[in-house]
């Protein structure tokens, strides 16, 4: 079957490798991410190999689901991904791109995201349009409070 796709980019006021170094800060998930949504348990850095262990509260934190994602494909100041190992998707596969805009110090942060739910086609027939705008939603936060951390005008 073939993975869904979503991409999402936006341009940041910031040089691509400030917003790369920006990302390697062991608190940029969380700060990233909604309040109280996430834990930490285990992050040392972008680096090939690497692997980040979190869980996700859902349902007001009632349930919490582990989630282990192995960095990839580092190309210092310019990209990173991250492939899920163990988590709530079958497949999930997060590109991180940080590209030069026209004028040198913007960048365009692009996100380039691969997913399969589990279940089967029928699954990810009925819940792609769902999961896709639950995606778009928290990326639009997230590109948000990249710009509120990062721009300085």
């Amino acid at each position: 079957m073939k993975a869904n796709s979503f991409n999402y980019s936006s341009t940041i006021k910031v040089s691509p490798k400030d917003l790369y170094n920006w990302h390697e800060d062991k608190e940029a998930l969380t700060k990233l991410m909604p309040r109280n949504l996430i834990d930490i348990i285990k992050y040392s850095s972008i680096a090939e190999g690497n692997e980040l262990h979190f869980k996700i509260k859902v349902f007001f934190g009632v349930f919490k689901i582990n989630w282990v994602a192995k960095i990839e494909n580092v190309i210092k100041g310019k990209e990173f991904s991250d492939l899920q190992i163990k988590g709530p998707f079958k497949y999930w596969y997060h590109r991180h791109i940080f590209l030069e805009a026209k004028n040198s110090n913007e960048c365009i942060m692009k996100d380039k995201i691969d997913f399969l739910l589990p279940g089967g086609f029928i699954i990810n027939f009925l819940f792609k349009p769902i999961v896709i705008r639950n995606i778009k939603s928290m990326f639009k936060i997230r590109h948000s409070k990249l710009r509120d951390a990062l721009e300085r005008d």
